[in-house]
């Protein structure tokens, strides 16, 4: 995991594939208009994960620029590179 940190945190690497989210732990909030939020969060952690719940995404990263994640639909084909 070292090794990804390292690729998705590197200003020079530029990156596309999948990562699959087996846990997370995540807070922010949502914009519900003018002087007004929506407290956020999510945690989702487990210690064994059926395939159900693995939720894949696609992840982009450019030169000089931090990573964007998009979440699928559905776990990638194995031969999708």
């Amino acid at each position: 995991m070292e090794d990804l940190i390292d690729l998705l945190s590197d200003q020079d690497t530029v990156l596309r594939g999948y990562i699959a989210l087996v846990g997370a732990k995540i807070v922010g909030h949502k914009y519900m208009g003018q002087d007004r939020t929506l407290a956020l969060s999510f945690n989702h952690n487990e210690e064994a994960l059926e395939s159900k719940d693995v939720i894949w995404c696609y992840i982009e990263k450019e030169r000089d620029k931090a990573p964007l994640l998009y979440p699928v639909i559905s776990k990638p084909e194995e031969d999708e590179d």
